[in-house]
C-alpha cells in the first residue's frame, strides 16, 4: 500500500523539527535489535588483553568482534600482563576489558560490566602423580598449587594456600612436570589445549571442576553509552545461540572439548 500525502507530509514535518540524524536514531531504537550503527561508523576503541593466546580467548574475541561490527566499531586488542591490563582499563589509559569475571565494579566503580556472558569457563585440576577428587577450593590446601599469576578468580580461590604462580599456562605445566608444584589448576580449554600442544600425555585433569566462571566484557566509564548498544546487541547474540554457535565452531577446529 503506498502511503498517503498525509503521512508523508507528517514525516517531512518530522524530519525539519527534529533533524534527519535524530530521526535516524529514532528510526533504529524502533526496530530492535537493529542498532544505531551511522553513529559509531569507523570508531576504534582499544581494549586491554592479558598477554596470552588460548582457545578461550579466540572464542571471547570472535564474540566482540562480531558484536561490535553491528555497532560500526572496529576493536584493537592491547596485550599486556593481567594486572596491568585492569589498572589501564580502570584508569580509562584504553577504552575497555577483554575479558574478566562478574562483579569487578565493586573493586574497579570505574568499569562498567557489559552484562551479558560472552563465554565461560572451568577452573580444573591437573596432575602428575597426585590423585583426589577436588571439592572445592579448600580441597587444594595440602598441595603445592602452581598456577597463570593475575588470574584473579584463581588468586582469591587460593589465598592463603602454598602457591607458585608462573607467567604462562606452559611454565605453570612444565613448573609440574619437574615435580616443582604438586597441581597446576586452569581451565579444562586452556590445559587440554596446551597438553595437546606439548603432546603430554602424563598429565591428567581432575573432575569435578573446582569452579564454573562466566566471562563478561567491561568498557571503562567514558564508553557508557556504547555500553548500553553492545549489551543490546549481545543479548540478541546469546538468544539467537550466535554466542554458543561460535563456541562450538572453534572448540571443534581446535579439537578440544567442554
Amino acid at each position: 500500500m503506498k502511503p498517503t500525502y498525509g503521512v508523508l507530509h507528517r514525516v517531512k514535518i518530522s524530519v525539519q523539527r527534529v533533524g534527519y540524524g535524530a530521526l535516524l536514531c529514532m528510526i533504529c531504537a524502533a526496530s530492535p535489535p537493529v542498532v544505531c550503527q551511522a553513529q559509531n561508523q569507523g570508531q576504534i576503541l582499544t581494549i586491554s588483553k592479558v598477554d596470552r593466546n588460548d582457545v578461550i580467548d579466540d572464542v571471547s574475541q570472535k564474540v566482540l568482534e562480531d558484536a561490535y561490527r553491528k555497532l560500526g566499531i572496529t576493536l584493537v586488542f592491547k596485550e599486556l600482563p593481567a594486572t596491568r591490563a585492569l589498572a589501564e582499563s580502570s584508569e580509562g589509559l584504553v577504552d575497555g576489558e577483554f575479558q574478566r569475571r562478574g562483579g569487578l565494579g565493586a573493586t574497579y566503580p570505574d568499569l562498567i560490566q557489559v552484562k551479558v556472558p560472552i563465554n565461560w569457563l572451568d577452573i580444573c585440576v591437573f596432575t602428575q602423580s597426585v590423585h583426589f577428587t577436588p571439592h572445592g577450593w579448600d580441597s587444594l590446601r595440602p598441595y603445592r598449587i602452581g598456577f597463570h599469576r593475575g588470574i584473579v578468580a584463581i588468586e582469591e580461590g587460593t589465598k592463603g594456600m602454598n602457591i607458585d604462580p608462573a607467567d604462562t599456562n606452559e611454565l605453570v605445566m612444565r613448573k609440574l612436570l619437574a615435580g616443582r608444584t604438586d597441581i597446576a589448576v586452569m581451565t579444562s580449554i586452556d590445559g587440554q589445549d596446551l597438553l595437546k600442544q606439548m603432546n603430554e600425555k602424563s598429565i591428567q585433569i581432575l573432575m569435578p571442576p573446582l569452579a564454573h566462571v562466566q566471562l563478561y566484557h567491561y568498557l571503562n566509564k567514558k564508553n557508557a553509552d556504547i555500553a548500553v548498544k553492545l549489551e543490546k546487541v549481545l543479548r540478541s547474540m546469546e538468544a539467537d545461540g550466535t554466542i554458543a554457535s561460535i563456541r562450538r565452531r572453534i572448540f571443534a577446529d581446535a579439537g578440544v572439548h567442554d
